[in-house]
């Protein structure tokens, strides 16, 4: 009996011994080992990058491993980290290339793979992805057996290639922050040879669109028939103030006459041709949370008169509710908007209407396209 107590005492203290010192051999680091004292695995290149562009006084998101505040972000605009605006390639350990892309404008912008990954990101509100244009490529070299750190900046045009500008260091001493040392060197003498400007999010302008608007007017009265067929070709802006597009565009006569049935006679119709078409706002299903329902378009056209006698002037008035302003136009606001399976047209309206007046029939046929 004594026997087996003894066994099962004394073989788990032998255990725990021999854990202890298999732990403490662990902890004995050669402090000759070249390879702990030069390795950058650790380093995080990203972490390293925002805090040199921050440092030399441009905005630029922070990295998510360090430990600022969401609300100092929020407070510069950014709603992505400083990962969408990096990519680091390590496939080579010795010689690692950190890269951030610029737009036409200078500006640094989300990486090529974050804007591959969210294609639809400005397109949703009614934008322009901003295309990279230009490189800023980092190469750090770290041989540490060879006594070789240093990191080279180039500035490349992504269209041809072509390096524009390239600065490199010198050899580096091994030190722990060797390549924030490094790399803000190349980065305030690359300062100084071109200009880089602050981050911005991955959308430019918006998109600009076009109205197509057509329409053919018959009135056929006892006596005389009057056709017009009119068309407007304006270019939308979208106006940040109302957050949404206008325009505005001359009319333009495609064919205009006046037939007088008894002498069968054909007179230019209208006699004076002037007139505007305005859009005072234009809001597209995407600036109506992608409700085609809530899309609509509000735009000015001359009361009819002697110097505006066209018969689409009338014709509007008759089918669309108008609302007469001071300044001598009727304002429309129209609401059935459809859309169609061509990816160009962001909304369209077909309308065909006819009405009895004066002992005479008017007939509208209009077309409405918003286009991209």
């Amino acid at each position: 009996m004594k026997s087996n107590l003894f066994y099962r005492l004394i073989i788990p203290c032998i255990a725990l011994i021999f854990i202890f010192s298999c732990n403490k051999d662990d902890d004995n680091t050669d402090p000759n080992n070249d390879n702990d004292e030069d390795t950058i695995e650790e380093v995080s290149y990203v972490h390293v990058v925002s805090r040199v562009i921050q440092e030399s006084g441009l905005e630029f998101p922070t990295s998510t491993s360090s430990n600022r505040q969401d609300e100092a972000e929020r407070m510069l605009g950014f709603v992505w980290p400083a990962e969408d605006y990096v990519t680091v390639d390590e496939s080579d350990p010795e010689i690692i290339l950190v890269k951030i892309w610029l737009d036409a404008e200078n500006h640094i912008i989300p990486t090529p793979e974050w804007q591959i990954n969210h294609p639809d990101y400005c397109m949703d509100q009614g934008k322009y992805m901003r295309p990279a244009k230009q490189l800023l490529q980092f190469k750090i070299h770290n041989l540490g057996r060879d006594d070789i750190r240093t990191v080279q900046l180039n500035h490349i045009m992504v269209d041809t290639q072509v390096i524009e500008h390239s600065v490199m260091t010198g050899y580096y001493e091994a030190d722990p922050d060797w390549i924030y040392y490094a790399m803000s060197e190349v980065w305030e003498e690359m300062l100084t040879q071109t200009t880089i400007k602050n981050a911005v999010d991955p959308c430019d302008d918006r998109i600009p669109l076009t109205l197509h608007f057509n329409s053919q007017i018959t009135f056929d009265a006892v006596d005389t028939v009057i056709f017009e067929e009119i068309e407007v070709t304006i270019s939308l802006q979208f106006d940040e103030t109302t957050q949404s597009f206008k325009g505005i565009s001359e009319f333009v006569w495609i064919e205009g006459y006046a037939w007088i049935r008894e002498s069968d006679t054909y007179l230019p119709y209208p006699t004076v041709k002037c007139g505007e078409m305005e859009i005072v706002e234009l809001i597209t299903p995407i600036l109506a949370n992608n409700s085609m329902e809530d899309a609509t378009m509000t735009f000015k056209v001359p009361q009819p008169s002697y110097e505006h006698s066209s018969i689409l002037l009338i014709a509007l008035a008759e089918f669309y509710h108008s609302t007469a302003n001071a300044d001598g136009t009727m304002q429309f606001t129209f609401d059935e908007w459809q859309a169609l399976d061509d990816p160009e047209i962001v909304m369209a309206s077909y309308t065909n209407n006819q009405r009895t007046v004066d002992d005479g029939l008017i007939t509208e046929a209009t077309i409405f396209e918003i286009v991209r």
